[in-house]
């Protein structure tokens, strides 16, 4: 028996008969072991043995295997075997050479995935696995682990690394605190503008905002007036001088023979309330941003005046939950007079602060709870 061996060659087996003294000579053609026309050969080893070979998703054979005519390419690699790891790779079979992959399979393990609350929806590697607790079969070694579970909680999305002496695996979940269906009542103190204290009371639907508030103001403005005969008195300065007004804010006429001591102080009270809509964009667990606009009413109140003015409203609440039901916001302001009242149109253009009421920045900031 003759045997003929060569690299990347068919091995060749011939029986000859020789007798004594005689010389044998014989021509032998070896066959390439790539039989076809831009192939080369891959060989795959497993251990254990016995696994299925997939290429590109399709089953060629079982280790040991050795295939010799496989067109140069590149492929997806499986090796799969029932309570082992499915390995896999990228290969590149170029023409007329040997590609041969070697493989340590991983025995599976029987992982529980839990998690608080429970019943979340269990991703692993992008596959969806069930709702926890889910038994799984995975070899140890790290994994991208997704968890979903409704609305009121984060989605939580991770690397962890799974090791067979620790089979029973819970991941606590993140509440989010801010809710897009919310109903709060706030208790606020006005900077800027009116000085005073207010109390607001809304909701969020699907995020949007629609609010109500009332504001009483806590500094008071003082003019010096005197209602006679149907006429009313200003006197700016309390020095004697000032104005004659009918009681639809028409001049009449100035004065002079009216001393101080005939008007008195006229404490002025102000009083706010409209409402407000908006959209508010929750940013992480805690904190919302609900940009609004709104009208409202602004009303002035003393001896013998009472006036308003109708004004427009576009600002910014930014607001922070401490906990589930409390938590703390400020929300800067812009407002714009829409309409005037004769009265507090003569009133605003005298004095600055009565102005500043219903034209101008604002700043409303306090706490509120949440339900």
């Amino acid at each position: 028996d003759i045997r003929v061996e060569m690299k990347d060659y068919e091995v060749e087996n011939k029986k000859v008969r020789l007798e004594v003294g005689q010389e044998y000579k014989e021509n032998l053609t070896l066959k390439s072991i790539y039989a076809g026309y831009n192939t080369g050969k891959l060989v795959v080893i497993s251990s254990p043995s016995n696994a299925d070979v997939l290429l590109n998703g399709k089953f060629v054979g079982r280790t040991p295997f050795t295939k010799n005519d496989v067109t140069a390419g590149s492929y997806k690699l499986e090796i799969k075997k029932a309570n082992f790891k499915t390995e896999s790779k990228i290969i590149k079979i170029k023409e007329k050479s040997t590609v041969q992959e070697n493989f340590r399979l991983t025995r599976n393990s029987d992982f529980t995935i839990n998690s608080v609350p429970s019943g979340a929806s269990l991703y692993i590697n992008g596959q969806y696995k069930g709702r926890t607790p889910c038994k799984v079969a995975l070899a140890s070694g790290d994994y991208n682990i997704g968890l979903n579970y409704s609305r009121k909680y984060q989605e939580m999305n991770k690397k962890v690394h799974l090791n067979a002496s620790n089979p029973n695996v819970t991941y606590n979940l993140k509440r989010k605190l801010q809710q897009p269906n919310a109903f709060y009542i706030m208790f606020n103190g006005h900077f800027l503008g009116m000085m005073g204290i207010g109390m607001n009371v809304g909701f969020y639907a699907a995020n949007l905002n629609f609010e109500g508030y009332a504001n009483i103001g806590l500094k008071q403005e003082t003019v010096y007036t005197k209602l006679k005969d149907g006429y009313l008195y200003f006197d700016y300065d309390n020095d004697g001088i000032g104005d004659v007004y009918d009681l639809s804010w028409n001049w009449q006429g100035s004065y002079e023979n009216i001393v101080g001591s005939n008007t008195g102080e006229n404490k002025l009270m102000s009083l706010s309330y409209g409402g407000k809509f908006g959209y508010g964009i929750i940013c992480g667990t805690r904190f919302r941003i609900t940009p609004q606009i709104g009208c409202g009413v602004v009303t002035i109140t003393g001896n013998n005046i009472t006036t308003s003015s109708v004004v427009g409203l576009a600002g910014v609440r930014f607001e922070f939950l401490c906990a589930k039901w409390f938590g703390i916001q400020v929300n800067p302001e812009y407002s714009f007079s829409v309409a005037k009242e004769d009265g507090w149109k003569f009133l605003s253009e005298r004095n600055s602060s009565i102005k500043a009421l219903s034209d101008g920045f604002h700043m409303n900031a306090g706490f509120y709870f949440n339900f």
